[in-house]
Order: C-alpha cells, then sequence, then structure tokens
C-alpha cells in the first residue's frame, strides 16, 4: 500500500512545479518578445521580394516592350525602302512637281518644322 507522502517530500515536488512553470513562464515570454522583435524584420523581408519580384516582371515587360518596338523599328523600314525603290523606278520620278502641289508641301514642311524645330531639315528657329 502506497503510504502518504512525507511533508518534505510534498515541498520538493511543490519546488519542482514551481521551477518547471516558471521556467515554463520565462521561456513563452523570451519567444513571444523574440517573435515582437523579429516583426518588423520579416515585414521588410516580405515587402523586399515583393518589392523585387514586381522589379522582375517590370523588367520583363520592359524587354517585351523593346523587342517589339526594335521588331516594328525593322518592318517600317523595310516597308520606306520598298516605297523609296519604287518611287524612284515611277515612270514620273523625273517629272517635275505642280507648284500648287509643291506649296502644299513647303506649308507641311515649315508646319512641321515649327512645331519640332531639332528634326533634320528644320531651320533654327
Amino acid at each position: 500500500m502506497i503510504g502518504r507522502p512525507k511533508p518534505e517530500q510534498l515541498i520538493v515536488a511543490g519546488l519542482m512545479a514551481l521551477i518547471i512553470a516558471a521556467t515554463l513562464a520565462m521561456l513563452t515570454l523570451v519567444f513571444l518578445a523574440g517573435r515582437r522583435d523579429a516583426a518588423p524584420a520579416i515585414e521588410t523581408a516580405q515587402d523586399q521580394a515583393v518589392s523585387a519580384e514586381l522589379a522582375g516582371e517590370g523588367a520583363n515587360l520592359a524587354a517585351g516592350l523593346a523587342e517589339a518596338l526594335h521588331q516594328q523599328s525593322l518592318a517600317q523600314r523595310q516597308v520606306l525602302s520598298a516605297l523609296e525603290r519604287a518611287a524612284i523606278q515611277a515612270e514620273d520620278a523625273d517629272a517635275p512637281l505642280d507648284p500648287a502641289r509643291a506649296d502644299r508641301l513647303r506649308a507641311h514642311d515649315d508646319q512641321l518644322c515649327g512645331t519640332a524645330p531639332h528634326l533634320d531639315g528644320c531651320g533654327q528657329p
């Protein structure tokens, strides 16, 4: 039969329980303090990760746009070359322009140079 525990045993058991409870409480406080202190660093790291992801997406979009513009520029050059060859080989290529048409073209050139004087062929304003 199990007898009643001695008072010394009860005191030792109580002290052990108290030490264990105090240790668990301290560990809990340290854990919570660490989480609280780490929260800004975690948030900063998450923000940096999102920022890096957005920067990567932006770089990919910019590269795609640059490639599309390059392809469009090549296509425009090909069309312009074909039109230039056709204009040079036209049967009326050496015929003088109608004076009224030449005046209209000069007026359009003047208007364009007034809007963008930095273009080639435009005199200084």
